[in-house]
């Protein structure tokens, strides 16, 4: 019971699956690596909870620099996918997130900013 009161109350971070869809199919992307931290003082630290596993972003915010995170998907996956789902949970810091997707050689970022406002 405590450790389910701290899960449900601790402020952190956390990225989990990577869904995609393709036509009315959508499938759990597995990647070799899974998350990484491409740029940025941070660390990911492997977690779950309620059998569901997660990576919590251990970022250091001392400075102006950005924390960004890879997660490869390879080619064979990602077929005709017209739509990506990003799990993850905010933390309440008000950090603002975009997502941004290479494919074939094309970049494509969110529109809008995604405020990490708190879990969602």
């Amino acid at each position: 019971m405590l450790q389910d009161t701290f899960d449900r109350v601790f402020r952190r971070f956390c990225l989990s699956k990577v869904k995609i869809r393709t036509g009315n199919r959508i499938q759990v992307v597995d990647s070799k690596e899974g998350w990484q931290v491409a740029a940025g003082n941070a660390k990911l630290v492997a977690r779950s909870m309620h059998d569901m596993k997660f990576e919590q972003a251990d970022i250091e915010y001392s400075g102006r620099d950005n924390a960004i995170f890879s997660y490869g998907i390879p080619s064979e996956s990602s077929g005709q996918a017209d739509r990506m789902y990003v799990g993850f949970r905010g933390d309440a810091s008000w950090a603002r997130i975009y997502f941004e997707v290479i494919k074939d050689g094309k970049l494509y970022r969110t529109d809008e900013v995604i405020t990490c406002n708190g879990p969602t």
